[in-house]
């Protein structure tokens, strides 16, 4: 369930952690003997342990079967109140080793000090070949912790160990994940991508919905006070650039599976559930949808590695006489082949797809590099990825350095073409 900081919310939040203490008995309980404990503490629940060191009868044919044992509990209050029984229970069974059952008590509303009392109604066994002695293990004082979990999700889930041999088992939640501000000429496509109509204002929707949009998802983390909200002021970013980089995201192209089915060019399905440097966290943001930050004329941008058309031209004619020097990258450093690893929504596994430059390995024979698709959940995402990163370092590796006006300089920004 999400619950954020609203009062009514939190105090709605289901009570699902317990702060437990657990104290020993070890007596036994005979028919004429009752154990009886004294609680001082109020507490919510009893969860009492019950032991049996062996349950069996011998019979005279040489067979074993089971025995049983009848056990009664009662709660006497400080005010006199006595409940009884809050237990009556008939253990059947068989078994050579001990078995411990538990019996949980609710005492909320309880006079405390309260005295729980265990009786054995079933009569002691006086023969070897009847063994079915019950023993009072411990008790456990159990009360529910009320701390709020604020901009949390959180589950619980209650098992059987006889289903499983000797081991947690393993769990897995599909989740939709925070609700986040989208422009008001948004909507929401079954595929949780957006899609646009008319001209973006600058303004976003009333109530905050569900999308994969990897820019938005960057925005509310930037605004908002699961993330840097405390730190930055909206009117601290360029709300058009991360438009800009939505529509390039949300354009639906083929997903690479042949049936010409398609899919949003970028998406961002994550679960960000550990704690991690900030400037971490944004970068691996930034990288679902190839996008830059950066600080520019008092407010936070970002740039994307899209085709665009060039917004400036660089010649002799505005830069000093020194004119242009270029580097590239050594060969040897070509990369060739890409395995990109991503989360496949429908396997539930990190699977890989690997892309290929035939042409580079002419030239430089296979050089392999394994890439981490952050937030990637297609096969078409993963090697849209990997494409785009055999491009980059094949074509766009080139360094040129120049010094220009500070007329020329002002009028470019990162990732201008």
């Amino acid at each position: 369930w999400w619950k954020g900081t609203d009062p009514e919310a939190i105090k709605n939040q289901l009570l699902i952690s317990q702060a437990q203490t657990e104290t020993l008995v070890q007596v036994q309980v005979t028919q004429g003997s009752p154990v009886s404990r004294t609680i001082t503490n109020p507490c919510d629940q009893l969860r009492v342990t019950m032991a049996f060191p062996s349950m069996q009868t011998f019979n005279d044919d040489g067979t074993i079967s089971g025995a049983s044992v009848n056990i009664k509990m009662k709660i006497t209050q400080n005010n006199g109140a006595v409940n009884d029984p809050v237990i009556d229970d008939t253990i059947t069974g068989q078994c050579g080793n001990v078995y411990k059952r538990d019996y949980g008590i609710t005492t909320a509303g309880f006079d405390f000090p309260i005295t729980l009392t265990v009786t054995r109604v079933t009569a002691d066994s006086n023969v070897a070949a009847l063994q079915n002695d019950t023993f009072f293990d411990s008790f456990t004082e159990i009360q529910a912790d009320t701390n709020a979990y604020l901009n949390s999700a959180y589950t619980a889930l209650r098992l059987s160990s006889q289903s499983f041999s000797g081991s947690v088992p393993q769990r897995m939640f599909r989740v939709q994940g925070t609700k986040v501000s989208i422009p008001h000429n948004a909507t929401v496509q079954t595929n949780g991508a957006l899609a646009y109509s008319g001209t973006f204002n600058g303004t976003f929707k009333t109530d905050k919905e569900w999308t994969n949009d990897p820019a938005w998802i960057l925005y509310d983390l930037l605004t908002t006070s699961k993330g840097f909200g405390d730190q930055i002021d909206t009117t601290q970013l360029d709300v058009f650039s991360f438009y800009s980089a939505s529509v390039y995201s949300a354009e639906q192209v083929d997903d690479g599976s042949g049936t010409g089915s398609t899919e949003p060019r970028f998406s961002c399905n994550v679960v960000i559930q550990n704690q991690k440097q900030a400037y971490d966290l944004i970068n691996d943001l930034c990288s679902v949808m190839r996008v830059m930050p950066f600080y520019s004329a008092g407010t936070i941008s970002i740039t994307q590695d899209r085709p665009t058309d060039p917004s400036y031209l660089f010649n002799l004619s505005n830069v000093t006489e020194q004119g242009f020097t270029y580097s590239n990258s050594s060969k040897n450093s070509k990369v060739t082949v890409v395995n990109v690893a991503y989360f496949d929504n429908e396997t539930q596994q990190i699977e890989y797809e690997t892309v290929e430059d035939t042409a580079l390995q002419t030239k430089y024979g296979v050089v392999t590099k394994n890439l981490r698709g952050f937030a990637t959940t297609s096969r078409g995402m993963a090697s849209r990825l990997g494409k785009w990163f055999l491009y980059t370092q094949s074509n766009e590796a080139e360094i040129v350095n120049f010094t220009t006006t500070l007329e020329s300089g002002t009028l470019v920004r990162p990732g201008a073409v």
